[in-house]
């Protein structure tokens, strides 16, 4: 699995090849997409796991997604 938090503070991950932006599935709104990002409090930040050569990410509802090595970014740190 790949994935990305942006500039902006979304999440994005790769999907059939493509990164995309990932939406809020609890969002209680016919309105407008809200993407899963930095501003929900359930939104961990990124940590690496070096005995495991892993990066992993906590989401909402006890979700935590595992990334391989180098294959997370973080670009809101990045320079």
């Amino acid at each position: 699995m790949e994935g990305k938090i942006n500039k902006s503070g979304n999440l994005f991950l790769i999907r059939g090849g493509l990164m995309k932006p990932q939406y809020c599935p609890f969002t209680n709104t016919d309105q407008i997409d809200v993407h899963c990002g930095d501003w929900c409090p359930h939104f961990g930040e990124p940590t690496d796991v070096d005995q495991y050569d892993i990066s992993n990410l906590n989401l909402c509802h006890n979700k935590t997604l595992y990334f391989p090595a180098g294959d997370f970014t973080d670009e809101r740190t990045s320079k």
